[in-house]
């Protein structure tokens, strides 16, 4: 959409390094280790356990040298009368849903962040030119009138007016320049990195603004947000708890 290549790069590579994008893609991982785990309390589970013994002592006395090999398995199935084990897995199923949505709203907020810090740099830098250009201008016109005051052509007063603009005008250089180095350091956090420098593509004059957005219904809108689909599987998987709480009144039966 935004037809800048390093602007694409820089999105891309904070998607790939940004701590908050990343602390979302490991609590992904964490549900499906969580749903996987929840679905095995449906299978039988086994155990099996042994012991080996050599020795020749047998009630206190020496006898001769013998080998005791003790073995045992055991197999115990819950079954899942009321669906209790089923709505747990129906909570573990919504709750990685909703760390998936979680972390593809992290992604568009971070894509958001990126590309506002990113044309508030360029227009930072588009008024650092202007307004070294109009510093120079300024000194070129002090010099003039400083020239003319020399040779008794104006008043003193014109030279005191033409170095207070001049003053103003170079106030505003440094002033850019600071914000110039926030945003960098903004950026440059934003896409996972030590603050520096960052490379723009593009100057702010020439990027297209007239970007096709689909038009669509504000409700179809709020049905694709990843935090209202977030928010709706987390009340899935409250009232999916609420059903495994309710089954846990009841008896349950274990072969």
């Amino acid at each position: 959409l935004y037809d800048d290549p390093v602007l694409d790069s820089l999105i891309a590579h904070s998607l790939n390094n940004n701590r908050e994008v990343l602390i979302a893609a490991e609590s992904v991982l964490q549900g499906r280790l969580a749903l996987k785990n929840q679905n095995a309390e449906l299978l039988p589970k086994f155990d099996a356990s042994g012991q080996v013994q050599r020795g020749n002592f047998l009630l206190n006395s020496i006898g001769e040298t013998q080998n005791l090999i003790l073995g045992s398995a055991s197999a115990n199935w819950e079954i899942d009368l009321w669906g209790k084990l089923r709505r747990l897995s129906e909570a573990a199923r919504a709750d990685l849903l909703a760390s998936e949505y979680g972390y593809r709203g992290v992604m568009i907020s971070l894509i958001s962040e990126v590309a506002t810090t990113y044309f508030s740099l360029l227009q930072a830098k588009s008024q650092y030119d202007i307004s070294v250009r109009n510093a120079h201008s300024r000194d070129s016109m002090l010099q003039l009138i400083q020239a003319r005051y020399d040779k008794g052509i104006v008043p003193i007063i014109d030279v005191d007016q033409a170095t207070i603009q001049y003053t103003i005008a170079a106030g505003a250089v440094p002033q850019y320049e600071r914000q110039i180095v926030q945003l960098q350091n903004t950026l440059s956090i934003l896409i996972g990195q030590n603050p520096g420098p960052v490379e723009t593509g593009k100057p702010l004059s020439d990027q297209d603004f007239e970007i096709d957005l689909p038009l669509a219904r504000p409700v179809d809108l709020l049905a694709r947000r990843p935090d209202v689909i977030a928010a709706e599987q987390g009340i899935v998987a409250q009232n999916a708890l609420t059903g495994a709480a309710k089954g846990n009144r009841l008896p349950s039966l274990s072969v």
